[in-house]
C-alpha cells in the first residue's frame, strides 16, 4: 500500500498539467467549453476566436496545432501531433462525436474553410514501415505523410482518410468510405476503396 501511495504522490508532483487538462476535458457544459478554448490559446500554435471545444477532448503535440476562428467540436475527439506532426484547421471547420485527427511522426493534416467531418471519422497521415520482415511492424518507425481537404469538404460518418488524400473544394465522401489519392474539385465519393460516383451540382 505505501509503495502504491509513494507512485500516487509522485504522478501527482510530476503530472499535475495532465491532471489539469484531464478535468478541463471533462469539465460540463458551457463553462467546460470555455474552459478548454482558454486552456488550449495557452498551449496550441492557435485557437481562433469564438472556438467551441466539447467534451472529452484528447490532445497530443498541443504546439503543433493551429484552430482557425469559430472552430467547433463536439464529445470526445481527438487532435494528435505529437513527433513533430502538424494539424492546421481553418475558419468554420465542424468535428463531429469521436473524430481523430492524427498526424504523428512527422505527418500533416490541412483542412480548409466550412468543411465538416462527420461522427466516429478517422483521419491519419502518417503510416507504419513494414517493409522488413525480420522485425515485428512496431519495431519499423513510421513514414509521413499528408492529408489535405479544400474549403467546403462534407466527410460523412464512419470514415477513414489515408496517408496521400487530396480532396478538392466542396468534395463530399459518403458514409463509411475508405479514401486514398487525389480527388478534383466537388467530387462525390463512395466506397472502399473509394471512387467518384458522380459530381456536385450535376444532375
Amino acid at each position: 500500500m505505501k509503495k502504491l501511495l509513494n507512485r500516487i504522490r509522485y504522478a501527482l508532483t510530476t503530472e499535475p498539467l495532465s491532471h489539469l487538462d484531464q478535468l478541463i476535458a471533462l469539465a460540463p457544459g458551457q463553462t467546460g467549453r470555455i474552459l478548454r478554448a482558454k486552456r488550449w490559446r495557452g498551449s496550441m500554435g492557435k485557437v481562433g476566436e469564438n472556438s467551441n471545444i466539447g467534451y472529452g477532448l484528447m490532445v497530443l503535440g498541443a504546439s503543433g496545432i493551429e484552430l482557425g476562428e469559430n472552430f467547433l467540436c463536439q464529445r470526445n475527439c481527438t487532435l494528435s501531433a505529437n513527433d513533430d506532426g502538424r494539424i492546421i484547421i481553418g475558419d468554420n471547420v465542424f468535428l463531429n462525436h469521436n473524430v481523430t485527427l492524427d498526424s504523428g511522426f512527422g505527418g500533416l493534416i490541412t483542412i480548409d474553410n466550412y468543411t465538416t467531418i462527420g461522427m466516429n471519422s478517422v483521419l491519419r497521415s502518417s503510416n507504419h514501415e513494414y517493409e522488413r520482415r525480420d522485425i515485428p511492424v512496431t519495431q519499423q518507425g513510421n513514414r509521413p505523410g499528408q492529408i489535405v481537404l479544400g474549403e467546403d469538404v462534407w466527410i460523412a460518418a464512419s470514415v477513414t482518410l489515408l496517408p496521400g488524400t487530396i480532396l478538392g473544394r466542396g468534395c463530399i465522401v459518403s458514409a463509411g468510405s475508405v479514401v486514398s489519392g487525389q480527388y478534383p474539385d466537388y467530387s462525390i465519393l463512395a466506397g472502399n476503396p473509394a471512387r467518384i460516383i458522380g459530381l456536385r451540382g450535376n444532375e
